[in-house]
């Protein structure tokens, strides 16, 4: 009876053995889930990361309208006029930060940013029949998705979706 309870015990311990190597990894269908759940959040995660990134970028943009406004408002206390000040840079960036190169207009009023930029920037004035000019407009444009569409219309769709234009007039309204 003894021999009859090894043999048992082996058999036993041999089928613990197998359902333990049976249960060692995973299914295909716990993988394919797990697949299916990373892809819903990356589907999820990626578009909103791209939407973080675009407003980290113009919020550069929402900065430097209001130095330049800032500098112009300077300037025509001392000087009773608003100043033209040409696009700089001369090009608009694309994707990536282009290097400020300063116009002769930016240089009198003292303005300057603090490293690259993703915009380029201009100043309008418009001059009263004295020749004084009574108001201005600072304006930026960039190309933040890189689809060439560096301007489209204020207020469309395609102008909110890649955040082209900004504008600040004399009197503070930042369109």
């Amino acid at each position: 009876m003894l021999i009859v309870n090894k043999k048992n015990i082996l058999a036993k311990e041999q089928q613990m053995k197998n359902s333990e190597k049976r249960n060692a990894g995973f299914t295909l269908v716990e993988i394919m889930i797990v697949i299916a759940i990373i892809a819903i959040l990356a589907a999820i995660a990626i578009p909103n990361y791209t939407n973080y990134q675009m407003k980290a970028k113009t919020s550069e943009v929402k900065s430097n309208l209001g130095a330049i406004k800032t500098s112009l408002e300077a300037y025509r206390s001392e000087n009773n006029t608003y100043i033209l000040c040409t696009p700089a840079p001369p090009n608009v960036p694309g994707t990536a930060k282009a290097p400020w190169i300063s116009s002769a207009g930016f240089t009198s009023i003292g303005f300057e940013p603090v490293g690259d930029v993703y915009y380029s920037y201009e100043v309008i004035s418009a001059a009263a029949p004295a020749s004084i000019a009574t108001s201005f407009i600072a304006s930026s444009e960039g190309d933040l998705d890189g689809d060439g569409n560096a301007g489209a219309p204020k207020g469309t769709a395609a102008g909110m979706a890649n955040s082209g234009q900004f504008s600040i007039t004399h009197n503070a309204m930042l369109i």
